[in-house]
Parts: C-alpha cells; structure tokens; sequence
C-alpha cells in the first residue's frame, strides 16, 4: 500500500515539477515580452515627445506670423484712416467757397427771412481749421 502511494505521490510530484516547469517558462516569456513592451512604450514615449515639440514650434510659428500680419493691418488701417481724414478735410476745403456763395441764400429758402445776427459763422470754421472769409456787422449799430 505504502509503494502504491509512493508511486502515486512521485507521479504528483513529477507532474507538479513539469506544471512548475512550464509556468517558468511561460514566466520568461512574459517577461521577455513585458520587457519588449517596455521599450515600445519608451521608444514612443520619445516619438510623442519630439511630435510635441514640433507642434508647438509650428505654433509658436504660426503665432508669430499672425501677430506680424496684424502689425501689418494695423498700420495699413492707419495709414488709410489718415489718407481718409486728409481727403475728407480737403473734399470740405474744395466744398467751402460754394457753401460761402450760397449760406445766406440756403439760410432763407429754409426758414423766414434771414437774422444773421443769430447765426455763428465761426463754428464752421473751427470744425475745418478755415476762415470763412467774411464778417458780418449790424446794420442797427
């Protein structure tokens, strides 16, 4: 009886060194493999660092374009603000001399006759920097 159960626990333990056996050798491949993920992982941690890096630099590119192009636009805008003032002051300059002929004339189509003691000639040209180029006088003293 005795030898019955020798035989039946060295065939336990022989199988059981085979199970440990092949659990060792599946615990190296794992860790072959686990090892080789590893590196993967190092490899493309480095990948999306260098991916980062350039994206940002074509960022910090595209940033800087940008605020040259809107330095740009806003001298451009300035400029044409400036050329538009100076038009406009001229285009009222060209328009004065006929605007002079015709204030007393306009004045009375739009209301009775006329007081041109009422009327301040001078705001005109103070808005443009010009004389109008008469002076009015009371006729009653």
């Amino acid at each position: 009886m005795f030898t019955r159960l020798g035989k039946e626990l060295e065939e336990k333990n022989r199988k059981l060194e085979r199970d440990v056996t092949t659990y060792e050798k599946k615990g190296k491949k794992i860790k072959k493999e686990l090892d080789g993920l590893k590196i993967e992982k190092s490899v493309l941690g480095e990948k999306v660092k260098k991916i980062e890096a350039s994206r940002k630099t074509k960022i910090e590119r595209v940033e800087k374009r940008h605020n040259v192009e809107m330095e740009n636009f806003k001298k451009n805008q300035q400029v044409t603000l400036e050329k538009y003032e100076v038009e406009m002051v001229k285009n009222l300059q060209d328009y004065l001399p006929k605007l002079k002929s015709n204030i007393i004339l306009h004045a009375q189509v739009v209301a009775d006759p006329f007081d041109v003691l009422h009327v301040n000639f001078n705001s005109l040209s103070s808005a443009i920097d010009v004389d109008l180029g008469f002076d009015i006088f009371s006729l009653s003293g």
